[in-house]
């Protein structure tokens, strides 16, 4: 394809353990990268791509989307923190209260599986409301929780189940259930 075709973008959306593979394929032929969330299904995997962007500060883009940041509702959000009309923000609480079901995993085993999804919950839903949790309220600099796998443990190996306790840079705190 990359001999054949000029692309000028390629949106990756495959399994999570795909992604840094193709990622590096694309930026090695010139071809900008829009790559679905997360990065990568393992951290060593996610910094070979970090590394090949530090070394090729010139040459094409890569973005992850959190497509959630445009949602009419977000915008309005953010719109309004920038304003200043809600005043000092002082803390957050966000819960993620959608589910998924038994066939969401059993119909592409990948999603269950750490080895090839790096996670679950909180790489394929919760995912979205973290994004957005530090684009509203600020970087995240200290998180604490758990996760377990309490619903699903028949079906997959990875949580379906997390608390956390969030600060942001500035000194705002968020509690987030799942």
């Amino acid at each position: 394809m990359f001999s054949k075709e000029k692309i000028d973008v390629l949106h990756i959306t495959t399994p999570h353990d795909q992604h840094i593979g193709l990622a590096l394929e694309a930026l090695h032929h010139g071809v900008n990268v829009i790559l679905e969330k997360p990065l990568a299904n393992e951290l060593d995997q996610a910094q070979r791509l970090i590394d090949y962007l530090d070394e090729n500060p010139d040459g094409p883009k890569i973005a992850v989307c959190y497509q959630n940041r445009y949602n009419v509702s977000s915008q309005e959000l953010r719109r309004l923190l920038d304003s200043g009309e809600l005043g000092a923000i002082n803390g957050a609480y966000s819960s993620v209260v959608w589910t998924r079901t038994p066939g969401y995993y059993t119909q592409n085993p990948w999603r269950g599986q750490q080895a090839h999804s790096g996670g679950g919950l909180l790489m394929n839903q919760a995912i979205h409301t973290l994004d957005l949790l530090q684009w509203f309220l600020g970087k995240a600099t200290e998180v604490k929780g758990t996760v377990s796998t309490d619903k699903y443990a028949d079906v997959i190996d990875v949580e379906d189940t997390a608390h956390a306790y969030i600060r942001h840079e500035p000194g705002v705190h968020t509690s987030e259930v799942n």
